[in-house]
């Protein structure tokens, strides 16, 4: 017997040593062929030993966790779920040789068989229990889980860095983004500001420009009626020349004499244009009473023009208050204008990137189904990716496995509603579908999501999906129509 325990230790510490040059360890092989001799049989005090500090024990041990590992030390187990400790404890021998694993205060002794093709099975034995209860386990190398669990130490360190990266990168985002909308904010003052006094300096000059031209319009008119009145007074001269030109002709013989100057008379010299007036006036009296006439007129139309043009001038600044008191109030009027349309503007942007975000929110989250967990089975949830609805299963991306053409397409309709449109195409692959429909689809589904808040998606889902009791029965291309159906659901945001 002590040869033999001598033989399996030295055979122990021998496989010890090549290892690492194999990946998957029968523990029979490992022990040798004396061990095989005892292969259906409990093993010993010494092959337990050896069996435990080469090995984990991979069972369901019925505390309530499923199935779990058993690492053993020098003196403790450690559980594990998933490469995560759930519990610990410690284990002896007996003096009688057996394995006692303590589960708090409860002590139970195990009984450890190895057998062909992996049936291998331990009796766990309470205290006052004489029989026990056979439980079914495997086993794995504990260099190899021990890996394995290093690499899932790295995995759930490198999964918490990349959370608080996105984490950080969210936050970065969301202050990148509230600062673009108040440089966007300033912009929009600066800009309106601008626009209002460019709109101030625009309007005072075609102000401006509107009294010149009245001012011109006003000279030219002037200057019009002046040269009118010119014309028609020289029109008028002219006329009244000719009829004195006429009139003289037949006066100045009869009254030559009373006119002409002479040695005692102050009169006038013939040919003059005195003189012509002495004719005309027949006599140099009424002469004399029209030039006083003429300088009493010219001092009443002097007066009266000047009268005229005061009150063209009070017309004028009249004029010109009540312009500018328009102006002002056309002003005002686009000054308030300009400063509605500007907050219209702010709010509507205001509310667009609230309703971006939202929907950015939503669009980018891991999504559940209600009462199913996301992590149930390594992984169970539903993204928005390509413009569809993909659910994931067991951590892993489901697919048609190359039986359909996939290709999806995402609308947003309104703040809270969004709509997803996935329409499947056969392939060559599914020939049945392929020979039967050719490039009609087989089935096209139109969600629609109702955004109730960032948490909870309310979902109508509308399915037109291909006959296939049709194509069974051998019918093809229009022959073939579709089925019709109407489900509604909805998804939990995955924490």
């Amino acid at each position: 017997m002590k040869f033999l325990i001598n033989l399996i230790i030295f055979l122990s510490l021998s496989f010890k040593l090549g290892y690492a040059e194999t990946t998957t360890i029968d523990p029979v092989k490992k022990l040798g062929s004396t061990l095989k001799a005892i292969t259906g049989k409990s093993l010993n005090k010494d092959e337990t030993k050896i069996f435990l500090s080469d090995f984990v024990i991979i069972i369901e041990d019925e505390r309530g966790d499923g199935t779990v590992t058993y690492l053993f030390d020098d003196r403790n187990y450690i559980r594990y779920k998933d490469y995560e400790e759930i519990s610990s404890g410690a284990w002896r021998f007996t003096k009688t040789g057996v394995l006692r694993v303590f589960n708090k205060d409860i002590k139970l002794s195990w009984r450890i068989k190895l057998g062909k093709n992996n049936d291998n099975n331990i009796n766990i034995r309470a205290k006052f229990d004489p029989i026990g209860k056979l439980y079914s386990f495997n086993y794995q190398a504990k260099e190899d889980f021990l890996s394995e669990l290093d690499d899932q130490k790295e995995k759930i360190a490198a999964e918490k860095k990349r959370k608080e990266q996105e984490k950080i990168n969210a936050q970065k985002k969301v202050e990148e983004e509230k600062a673009k909308l108040e440089q966007e904010k300033l912009e929009a003052q600066k800009k309106a500001e601008e626009e209002k006094v460019k709109a101030e300096e625009e309007k005072a000059k075609l102000e401006q420009e509107k009294l010149e031209a009245q001012k011109k319009a006003e000279e030219e008119k002037a200057k019009l009626e002046e040269e009118k009145a010119v014309l028609e007074k020289e029109i008028a001269e002219q006329k009244k020349q000719l009829e004195l030109e006429k009139l003289y002709i037949q006066l100045e013989p009869e009254f030559r004499n009373k006119c002409t100057k002479k040695a005692l008379n102050n009169l006038f010299e013939a040919g003059t244009t005195e003189y012509k007036t002495c004719i005309l006036n027949k006599g140099p009296e009424k002469q004399l009473n029209q030039a006083e006439e003429e300088k009493s007129k010219l001092e009443q139309e002097k007066k009266e023009a000047q009268k005229k043009a005061e009150e063209e001038k009070s017309k004028l600044e009249q004029e010109k208050k009540e312009a500018q008191k328009k102006a002002k109030a056309e002003k005002a009027k686009k000054a308030k204008e300009k400063k509605l349309e500007a907050q219209k503007k702010a709010k509507e942007k205001k509310l667009k990137a609230k309703k971006k975000k939202l929907f950015d929110s939503v669009i980018n989250a891991k999504w559940g189904m209600k009462s199913v967990p996301c992590d149930y089975n390594g992984g169970t949830y539903f993204r928005f990716i390509s413009g569809q609805e993909v659910m994931y299963a067991g951590g892993k991306k489901t697919d048609t496995g190359g039986l359909s053409r996939v290709e999806g397409v995402t609308k947003q309709v309104s703040e809270t509603r969004f709509v997803v449109i996935t329409t499947y195409w056969p392939t060559t692959k599914n020939r049945m579908m392929y020979e039967a429909l050719g490039n009609r689809f087989t089935g096209r589904v139109v969600r629609t999501y109702d955004i109730i808040n960032e948490n909870y998606l309310k979902i109508k889902s509308e399915r037109q999906m291909i006959d296939v009791d049709a194509v069974l029965a051998g019918k093809k291309g229009n022959q073939v129509g579709y089925t019709y159906k109407t489900e509604n659901s909805s998804r939990e945001r995955c924490k």
